[in-house]
Formats: C-alpha cells, structure tokens, sequence
C-alpha cells in the first residue's frame, strides 16, 4: 500500500526519483569515458604527432634583451649558452630557489657564456618587485 495517500503510486511512464540522477550519472560516466579514450588516441598516435608538429615555430628566435632560464636542469643552462653564442641576447638571467641557481650558472658558463653576462637569482619566487 502507498503510505501517503494524497501522492499517486509511480508509474512505468515516470521515472523515479531515484532512477533519473542514475541515468544522469551514468551518461556523465560514458561521456567522461569517451572523452578520455578519444584524448588518449590523439596523444599517442601518429595523429598527435601531426597536430603537435603544426604547433612548432620554425622561426629563429628574435634578439632579445635578456635569455631567461626559470631552475630545472642542466639542459635549460645548455639552451640559454646555445642562444648567447647564437648572440639573441647579451645577458642571461639564471633564476632558481637556492643552490641549483648557481649550478644552473655554471653550466652556463662551462658552455661559453662568460661569468660576467650571467646574472643569478638564488631567491626565486612569486613576487612583484624584481630581485635585481
């Protein structure tokens, strides 16, 4: 029996209320699948490649007033020495929190940028003054 009289029983037309956030969910599940699948067949496909390969500047890098490298690794300190000899720039600006800023200017300099265009910054962090 309906343990309130007033409200008619369900009926197969009319979803309960319980059945509809369900189908919901489980459209938002497919959905959210799918996507992920179809991302993944970009990335790793040849596909990927292509549409990656349209993204790349073939242009050569414009003078600048400064080479900047942001921390990472030793590679960073590679490209910027690249680029100094390539003459973008008469400056590189090494920014890094603590100690890696100077093994970042190292590398640096062991690959021909000299000590005296390198500029070091061991305190880097969001700010809105500069450090220099």
């Amino acid at each position: 029996m309906n343990a309130n009289p007033l409200q008619p029983p369900p009926t197969a037309a009319m979803p309960t209320k319980r059945k509809l956030p369900r189908l919901c969910l489980r459209c938002i599940h497919w959905i959210i699948c799918l996507a992920a699948i179809s991302l993944a067949a970009i990335i790793f496909t040849p596909a990927g490649d292509r549409l990656g390969d349209a993204l790349k500047s073939i242009d050569a890098p414009a003078k600048a007033d400064f080479i900047v490298v942001l921390g990472g690794d030793h590679e960073r300190a590679v490209e910027a020495a690249r680029l100094y000899r390539e003459g973008c720039a008469p400056r590189v600006i090494v920014s890094c929190d603590g100690p890696g800023a100077d093994d970042l200017a190292e590398a640096a300099v062991a690959y021909g940028v000299p000590q005296s265009a390198i500029m070091v910054d061991r305190q880097a962090s969001i700010r809105t003054t500069p450090a220099f």
